[in-house]
């Protein structure tokens, strides 16, 4: 019985990782894209219409899922994601058409050392030695990134800001799980991002 529970254990976190990784392929796409059409349209632009599309592509889910959807248990925690969440991503779509993609890349590295502390601080996580090795190594690159011996563009600035702003994303979207499903959590986010892209949107 304890075999069986400890390889279905093992094949849950197997699952998650994969999904992981596969949404961080599709971040990278979307990074791509994002910095190929900014050369044309203007980054809040494209933060509005990405967000706009958003229902498009969760509309099956609300039509299957019905009201339930519509319910959160917890909507002080959706409005906090909601606002942190509009301007990360502004931020990061702004900063992503000021520097190159590499650049960016690396820096969005910093999500997780920023998530990492956050999980400590607000969920009472437990990190060893290797973690905080991890978390200086990584502290060590972005610096190497960033070359503070000369002038660090706005750019770059803009996406730690957005990476920050997201890694506290992460820690609300955790505690959420708790309480809403996945399909309420990523509906309230793509529906309450779109007044504020929208309103920036606007005036380009």
């Amino acid at each position: 019985m304890k075999n069986s529970k400890f390889e279905f254990a093992k094949s849950d976190g197997f699952v998650a990782i994969t999904y992981m990784i596969l949404s961080g392929f599709c971040f990278v796409i979307m990074h791509a894209a994002v910095k190929y059409i900014s050369e044309e349209i203007h980054p809040f632009e494209i933060a509005f219409f990405r967000c706009a599309f958003v229902i498009v592509i969760l509309s099956p889910m609300i039509v299957y899922q019905g009201k339930s959807i519509l319910i959160t248990k917890n909507p002080k925690l959706q409005i906090y994601r909601i606002g942190l969440n509009s301007i990360a991503l502004l931020c990061f779509f702004y900063g992503l058409s000021k520097i190159n993609l590499a650049e960016t890349t690396a820096l969005g590295f910093t999500v997780p050392i920023f998530t990492t502390i956050f999980s400590v601080l607000f969920l009472k996580e437990i990190i060893r030695m290797r973690r905080i090795t991890a978390l200086i190594i990584g502290f060590i690159g972005i610096l190497i990134v960033l070359r503070p011996d000369i002038t660090i563009e706005i750019g770059s600035l803009m996406v730690i800001l957005s990476s920050l702003l997201w890694s506290i994303c992460l820690i609300i979207i955790k505690r959420l799980t708790i309480t809403d499903s996945v399909y309420t959590i990523s509906l309230y986010a793509g529906v309450g991002l779109i007044p504020a892209t929208l309103f920036l949107a606007l005036p380009v």
